[in-house]
């Protein structure tokens, strides 16, 4: 049962690890130009910028070189009734920020930086792996206030497509990856949620979903950890238009890797993930959405993973907002 009532838009998603298998993924004909993040309202320019300025946790515009603390975002989220030391425990939170790129504006110095992200999840060849990621379209890197190494990152392309009668708008993302210690404070969320109203800004009348592919268990978990619809999950069939747009993007993104019946893109053999980076809970430990993974991808330590869709409605963004909020305020309540 969904939530009806009203919500705020808040938060957002994205995930996951290595790429694509066949690099540029391109659906009806010539490639447009991509979408990108959405500066605050007020604070845009004329024309497409290729760079567009470091975000706050927030999403909020921040100077180059400065970036914000998660402040912001507690009260964005509504971080009500606090206890006497919240604001202290707030203060030992990791202050990070987050900008998103054109992968071809990178410099040396921030290709060095993403490889050894990249290196830190995944046992892989840089010559194969680094060609992927300089097929992607944008890029979000995730920053920690003081800290030279980066504490995040993610990838993505938007693809408008027409299918089954109905014209839609995918965003694919990939890549992405977030260092342990900055986990829980709704990165990837908020950095999805700013690439999807840059979207709707161009396509308002277009439905637009997130197209990804689940390499472990902690990309998959983004789904029911924040969405009340996606696929595939445990408790319901995939319908028959998402089936079949699944398929298509699969088909595009993975090529002869794709297995349909399955659910599942095979290893290309050429970059797995590092053991102990998400091994997966003992079988009597595991909850429903986890035994689902396991069983669904029983390969995924060795490279195979699971392409993955949910659609990004009014539904779904009340949902993760409730979700994002709950996960607020326990965090301000824990010792």
């Amino acid at each position: 049962m969904h939530d009806r009532s009203g919500c705020a838009a808040s938060s957002a998603a994205a995930t996951q690890g290595p790429g694509g298998r066949r690099g540029d993924a391109r659906v009806d004909g010539p490639r447009r130009a991509p979408d990108a993040v959405v500066r605050p309202s007020g604070t845009e320019p004329a024309g497409d910028a290729e760079q567009l300025p470091p975000h706050d946790v927030a999403g909020h515009a921040a100077p180059r070189g400065r970036l914000e603390g998660p402040e912001a975002a507690d009260v964005a989220l509504g971080d009500l009734q606090r206890p006497a030391d919240a604001g202290r425990r707030r203060a030992s939170r990791p202050r990070v920020g987050f900008e998103v790129l054109r992968v071809s504006a990178l410099t040396p110095a921030d290709w060095e930086a993403v490889w050894a992200l990249v290196a830190e999840f995944f046992e892989v060849d840089r010559g194969y792996t680094e060609p992927m990621l300089r097929a992607r379209e944008y890029i979000v890197l995730f920053r920690a206030a003081d800290d030279p190494v980066l504490a995040g990152m993610s990838t993505f392309d938007v693809l408008p497509v027409e299918h089954g009668g109905r014209r839609v708008v995918a965003i694919y993302s990939s890549y992405v990856l977030l260092r342990d210690a900055y986990r829980g404070l709704n990165l990837v969320q908020k950095s999805g949620f700013a690439s999807f109203l840059r979207v709707k800004r161009r396509h308002p009348l277009t439905p637009v979903l997130w197209f990804f592919y689940a390499f472990s268990i902690k990309s998959y978990l983004l789904l029911p950890r924040n969405f009340d619809i996606y696929w595939p999950r445990h408790d319901a069939p995939t319908p028959a238009w998402e089936a079949a747009l699944m398929d298509r993007l699969a088909r595009t993104v993975h090529g002869p890797l794709w297995q349909p019946a399955r659910g599942v893109a095979l290893r290309s053999g050429r970059e797995r993930l590092r053991p102990g980076v998400a091994p997966l809970p003992s079988p009597a430990e595991r909850s429903p959405d986890v035994a689902f993974f396991a069983a669904r991808n029983p390969g995924h330590e060795a490279g195979d993973v699971l392409v993955c869709l949910a659609p990004l409605s009014p539904a779904n963004w009340c949902a993760l907002a409730r979700r994002a909020l709950r996960r607020a305020q326990r965090a301000v309540r824990r010792p």
